[in-house]
This record gives C-alpha cells, sequence and structure tokens, in this order.
C-alpha cells in the first residue's frame, strides 16, 4: 500500500469527521475497481456523489475531499442582545409588571422589541 493509500485507510476507520470518513471510503473502493453503482449504494451516495468525490480527489488528492465547512448562517444577535434574551427569559414577568404567569417566547419577543433591545 502507497503512504497516500495508509492515510485514506487511517480516515476511513479512524476519522472523526463522516463525512471525511465516508469519502476516503468511495477512494478506496474505487482503488480496487468497484463500480461506481456498487459504491453508492454501500456508502449511502448517489452516483453523482461518487464521480464528483474521485474527481475531486484526482484533482486535489486527499485535500479534495476533505469537507470544507462554510460555518453556516451568521447569528441573529450580537452578545449583548443574546444577554437580553436570556435576562429577560430568566426573570418572573410579574416581578416586572407584567399580569403573566410565564413568559412565551412571542411575548418575550414583544417586550425586547418594546424595550428597543432587538429590532423585527
Amino acid at each position: 500500500m502507497t503512504e497516500e493509500e495508509i492515510e485514506l485507510s487511517n480516515i476511513a476507520r479512524n476519522g472523526t469527521d463522516a463525512k471525511f470518513s465516508r469519502r476516503a471510503q468511495v477512494i478506496l473502493a474505487s482503488n480496487i475497481r468497484t463500480p461506481v453503482k456498487q459504491i453508492a449504494k454501500v456508502i449511502g451516495y448517489s452516483n453523482l456523489q461518487v464521480r464528483r468525490t474521485l474527481h475531486s480527489f484526482n484533482s486535489e488528492g486527499i485535500d479534495g475531499i476533505r469537507p470544507n465547512y462554510q460555518g453556516g448562517r451568521p447569528p441573529t444577535f450580537d452578545e449583548k442582545q443574546r444577554r437580553a434574551v436570556v435576562e429577560l427569559a430568566e426573570s418572573h414577568p410579574k416581578d416586572l409588571g407584567y399580569p403573566l404567569s410565564q413568559w412565551s417566547l412571542s411575548q418575550i419577543q414583544l417586550v425586547l422589541i418594546k424595550e428597543g433591545k432587538i429590532s423585527y
């Protein structure tokens, strides 16, 4: 086995990232001439996903199959706003002059908007 195959094998068996492990399994299966259709069925990918994984590996090596997480949607509230939400949620409505026995999400939202702590 080549160094690359050993690294792929380690990623496939011991990897902490499931997506990276599956992609390594695709490459290893392809190396032993397993048909794309069979790889897709065993791994749980579509034929297109298998082909894209193989293409990425062929053009960029192991870095080509490494997941590239983008970080997702930016936070809706900044830290100050989050603290205001938590502070209000942890308080009792009657202590603040509201005739409620407990907060609902919509009531928290209305109070925070009214107080100018968040905008909608």
